[in-house]
């Protein structure tokens, strides 16, 4: 929280046994610790991490009358797909560690706008906000002094870097694409969509003359290893998809890892990786505790990675002498060959006017397409250049259409391949499956 930041209240059961949201508040000091006791409804609930806060000074009306709106309407706002940084308001009585929820300032207008429109009152009359009739003299020391254990706890690194991403800090938001916009959003924990229960660590949503990005932070105490991408991936086409659903589909993305450690298979994978995938970079960002453990430095990892263990080559072989006219010429037939289908399993096959490399298939069946196949034909040996064609093709067509990067077969045809392409193949299918994404199919003829 940061001084001038909106603030809303989610009051559960109030005098009308309803849940409501209550607003519009503004933060007017930094969060601080004090123990005062303030409420008088136990002796155990003391609550001292605290902040300032008054009536939103564009919106004091709504304040004085104690507005509110029924989460039910907050909830319809959220399966419509129009506030987005918010997929539930559970959790809010599970400890303190969850008490705060951000939004990015988007939602927090079309809150307002709910509150405005509301006509729903926790009371019959209207009388003056309680939560501005018992004013308190915040005092205590500010929590961004108290963030101790860095380099111990992983809660304690992710409370120093959302602090200095909400501050601001120049040294530290160079390195995040989406902070490294003219104005972003800074979300702790926050549920990217409905599959994926496990919060993020940190989202940012940054905005700028380019457009709309988005950067997912996944932060390790220490060590980093190359499981890890993969959950970041996943993270990524959670978010593409919950706004491909909604119309929302011009964002750029980016991944970062935050660890003391990074094991050197993930290094190489991520070396290589951002040459192929420029569209979608994933940074590594090294943190070194200092200053007692109560601060730290952040530099993203620059030195040179290191080479790829040796692959095991690429053993799948077909029987197409020159695949491109096979593919003009019967694709249906030309694809059950490439895939080792049986007649009985291979769908119907169409091939899209070709203008240009790669190829492009729809797959249809059951009354319905499902999915497409992209392919590129090398002639001779395949290297980084040649798959980032391909992936770059995979990316478009699975923005542009109605489908995700598991619908989008991507399809590799050389001669050879080079030794760090056939190491990143394999292991861009086994973690990114995990991200729900089609694996890369590489084949010799």
């Amino acid at each position: 929280m940061a001084v001038g930041d909106t603030v809303f209240f989610h009051v559960v059961n109030d005098s009308n046994e309803r849940s409501t949201v209550r607003g519009v508040y503004q933060v007017t000091q930094a969060p601080f610790f004090d123990q005062t006791r303030v409420w008088s409804s136990s002796d155990s609930l003391v609550y001292p991490y605290r902040f300032g806060f008054g009536a939103h000074p564009d919106f004091g009306r709504l304040a004085k009358i104690d507005a509110a709106v029924r989460v039910e309407a907050l909830y319809r706002e959220i399966e419509g797909g129009r506030i987005r940084s918010l997929l539930t308001l559970e959790r809010e009585t599970n400890g303190p560690g969850h008490a705060v929820k951000t939004l990015t300032n988007s939602d927090a207008t079309l809150i307002v706008r709910l509150l405005l429109g509301s006509r729903y009152r926790p009371g019959n009359a209207a009388p003056p906000s309680p939560l501005l009739s018992r004013p308190q003299s915040p005092s205590g020391p500010g929590l961004a002094s108290l963030i101790s254990n860095v380099g111990r706890y992983e809660f304690a690194v992710k409370a120093l870097l959302v602090y200095r991403l909400a501050s601001r800090d120049p040294n530290t938001r160079l390195w995040i694409p989406a902070c490294n916009t003219t104005s972003y959003d800074v979300l702790v924990e926050s549920l990217i969509g409905p599959t994926v229960r496990k919060p993020s660590d940190v989202l940012c949503i940054g905005n700028d003359e380019r457009g709309p990005h988005v950067t997912v932070i996944e932060a390790k105490n220490d060590r980093v290893r190359l499981d890890d991408a993969g959950q970041v991936m996943r993270y990524l086409d959670t978010f593409r998809a919950r706004n491909r659903s909604i119309s929302q589909r011009e964002y750029s993305v980016s991944g970062c890892l935050l660890g003391q450690r990074f094991d050197k298979d993930l290094r190489a994978y991520v070396s290589i990786r951002n040459q192929i995938l420029d569209v979608e970079p994933l940074t590594l960002v090294k943190y070194l505790p200092n200053n007692n453990n109560t601060e730290a430095s952040f530099q993203p990892l620059h030195d040179s990675a290191p080479s790829p263990p040796p692959p095991s080559p690429i053993q799948d072989v077909i029987n197409l002498p020159d695949p491109i006219r096979s593919f003009e010429q019967d694709p249906g037939e030309a694809y059950r060959r490439l895939m080792r289908l049986d007649q009985e399993a291979t769908p119907d096959v169409i091939m899209r006017p070709r203008t240009a490399a790669p190829l492009l298939l729809e797959r249809s069946g059951g009354g319905g397409r499902i999915g497409s196949t992209v392919i590129h034909v090398v002639d001779g040996r395949c290297g980084t250049d040649q798959v980032r064609d391909l992936m770059t093709e995979v990316y478009r067509y699975a923005t542009q259409s109605d489908f995700d990067l598991l619908s989008v077969e991507p399809v590799l045809i050389a001669r050879t391949f080079d030794p760090a392409v056939s190491w990143f193949l394999s292991q861009y299918n086994q973690i990114e499956a995990f991200a729900n994404r089609s694996p890369i199919f590489g084949i010799r003829y």
